[in-house]
């Protein structure tokens, strides 16, 4: 019998070739056995994952080191980079509102040490990790630092957020006088890696969301992105 549901007769089903997604042709419910736990114990997936790892005995292998906080880059924007978020539509006082500096960095793309903008994230006015972005959309994070959401801050005591695909998006919500927005810190691929680490570290702040609006790019990617989020983050709540 499906457990999302009363029912007097079973609806649910498992297929024997495959012990991890199940459908109930009761209520149409469909999703892997995480999923199901989130919605029948109301947890996050890190939880779901715990919950299942200790019903079958298997200890969860933890990270090794912790994060560790970015040295600061404190370089004011060059007149060039200004006008480059001008040409977007993006003022000076939103780039001094987020905090946003220039630096000089080793990139993959480029191969070598080259100009960057430096995209700093924040959480509780700390500083978590930064995201520098160079030329032809060249970018990199700090990978012994933490994931989060950009600017994530701006969710404290909001009710409805908005969750963008880029800082540039987030920025330009911002100008257009939308607050509570925040952007993932990286996406995943046309192949789909959703390990999503910054969303377990950011879970609280969704917690007593009333509506979430998830405004991913319109394309394969993009729509993977929206589909994850929403399950995960409850599909009673996105828009």
């Amino acid at each position: 019998k499906c457990p999302l549901h009363n029912e007097k007769t079973a609806s649910f089903t498992v297929p024997a070739n495959n012990d991890v997604f199940g459908k109930c042709f009761g209520c149409g419910y469909s999703g892997d056995v995480f999923d199901l736990v989130i919605k029948m114990n109301h947890c996050t997936f890190y939880e779901a994952v715990e919950f299942v790892a200790s019903h079958y005995n298997y200890e969860l292998e933890k990270d090794g080191a912790p994060p560790v906080p970015p040295i600061p880059r404190l370089e004011k924007l060059e007149p060039k980079f200004i006008k480059w978020f001008d040409d977007r539509g993006i003022s000076n006082n939103t780039l001094l509102r987020f905090g946003i500096t220039q630096s000089v960095e080793w990139m993959p793309k480029a191969q070598t040490e080259i100009p960057v903008l430096c995209f700093n994230y924040f959480r509780n006015d700390q500083l978590v990790n930064i995201k520098y972005r160079g030329a032809q959309k060249d970018f990199r994070l700090n990978k012994s630092s933490e994931l989060i959401f950009y600017n994530v801050d701006a969710l404290k005591d909001e009710d409805t957020c908005i969750i963008v695909e880029g800082e540039i998006d987030a920025l330009s919500m911002y100008e257009s006088g939308i607050y509570n927005v925040v952007s993932v810190p990286n996406g995943t691929t046309p192949k789909g890696n959703m390990r999503l680490q910054y969303l377990d570290n950011c879970y609280e702040y969704f917690v007593n969301m009333r509506k979430i609006i998830i405004a991913t790019d319109n394309d394969q990617v993009g729509k993977a992105l929206k589909d994850e989020l929403s399950r995960r983050l409850g599909k009673d709540r996105w828009a």
